[in-house]
């Protein structure tokens, strides 16, 4: 997308239907104008924005009060070796990997 308007060459021939009140099919055609686009544009810019705003929320990890504390916890904390990936290490890069 480019200036709010889509750019790709991809062959469009998906339709979306909306039904409207007079009041919303008016702000939507007056902000379009304002914005320099035609109405499809201004309408499928919008949607998608808000679309993969949604998907980008919903991928969001939510933690409560305690987790948070609990991770930032483990976080600060210091690192222990892990004596599987250690033998794993050891057997890609035998010269890197010092014995525990």
């Amino acid at each position: 997308m480019e200036n709010g308007k889509p750019t790709s060459t991809a062959t469009k021939s998906d339709r979306l239907n909306v039904r409207l009140t007079s009041d919303a099919n008016q702000t939507i055609r007056e902000a379009a104008s304002l914005a320099g686009q035609d109405i499809t544009s201004f309408v499928l810019s919008a949607a998608l924005d808000r679309a993969r705003s949604v998907i980008a929320e919903d991928s969001l990890v939510r933690l409560s009060a305690i987790d948070a504390r609990d991770l930032a916890a483990a976080l600060e904390s210091d690192a222990s070796p892990v004596p599987q990936l250690m033998e794993l290490l050891r057997r890609a890069i035998p010269s890197r990997v010092e014995a525990s």
